[in-house]
């Protein structure tokens, strides 16, 4: 059996294409008001008092849900702070009267209606004894699998070397091979996709799926720095002190392995449906959101 009738973009394209959207939005306050730890729960009140249809959504026991969400992010003075609390900080969290905040969501075609009905109703929603006025949102909408010609050019692989991912909001690998309640925090880049490569490839738990996860750890590969700048945080949410990763991890890529396997468009399909609909379990909490570069500058070091 030839490696490529397995892994690379003929196991992806055996999956019929499905409509993912990725709508940002940008809200301000009309007065000051206390955020509970983790404002991933704001976000979730938000679209679901535009919307109470989407309280089902965000309730089912439908895994994976087909909706992922990022806390709220206040936007001052071109900074872009994603607002959770670390257990062991004293500050409140908290807006003041005017204050611009963004978030993002990803949702599938499944969702589409309800959650376009909720962007559409956003505008002078009360909560926390404030009005939230929509600004602006944009929409962008993608057919996945998609063939390279239609991946948005800072997800494309070709010519790259590296790849990488920022963990904006505390992130909860999911583990590939195994139920567990153990949870995992070594960012090996087939553990940090393994959602993506399940629900992409519309694959169970199995063999054939254990071995592209495989093949992602083989595709990229990661950095002695990694545990530098990848970091296990305490984060607060419903009173518990729990851990979840952030920072960044900085993988290069096997550009050998990559073409030998016939894997460009596997991995940019990937990286495309990670940033829309994020890494990880609880991604409708508003864990796991990331944003993620590549680079075709050969760089020195491996950091």
């Amino acid at each position: 059996m030839l490696v490529t009738d397995l892994v690379g973009s003929r196991r992806l394209f055996s999956s019929s294409p499905r409509k993912y959207y990725s709508a940002d939005v940008v809200m301000r306050v009309s007065d000051g008001c206390v955020l509970p730890p983790f404002t991933g729960k704001v976000v979730k009140s938000l679209l679901m008092k535009a919307s109470p249809d989407l309280q089902v959504v965000f309730e089912s026991m439908y895994r994976p849900k087909p909706i992922s969400i990022s806390t709220l992010v206040k936007l001052a003075d071109g900074r872009r702070v994603y607002l959770w609390k670390r257990s062991d900080s004293n500050m409140v969290m908290k807006l003041d009267p005017g204050d611009r905040v963004g978030f993002h969501v990803g949702f599938t075609e499944d969702v589409a209606d309800k959650v376009l009905d909720a962007l559409g109703g956003l505008d002078g929603v009360e909560l926390f004894k404030a009005k939230w006025f929509l600004e602006e949102y944009s929409l962008e909408t993608y057919e996945l699998p998609a063939r390279e010609e239609d991946i948005p050019r800072e997800y494309r692989v070709g010519t790259d070397y590296w790849v990488k991912v920022e963990f904006r909001t505390p992130t909860l690998f999911l583990d590939p091979y195994k139920a567990s309640k153990i949870k995992r925090f070594l960012p090996l880049p087939g553990i940090v996709f393994s959602y993506n490569i399940g629900e992409l490839l519309r694959m169970e738990k199995n063999a054939e799926y254990i071995r592209m996860v495989d093949h992602m750890n083989a595709l990229l590969n990661e950095p002695y720095t990694i545990l530098e700048t990848v970091k296990v945080v305490k984060y607060l949410y419903d009173g518990m002190s729990l851990p979840g990763v952030t920072g960044y991890a900085k993988y290069m890529i096997d550009y050998e392995y990559m073409v030998l396997t016939e894997s460009v468009e596997f991995l940019e399909n990937i990286l495309l449906h990670a940033a829309v609909m994020g890494v990880g379990t609880s991604r409708a909490n508003g864990f796991g959101y990331v944003t993620i570069r590549t680079g075709a500058r050969r760089e020195k070091t491996s950091s």
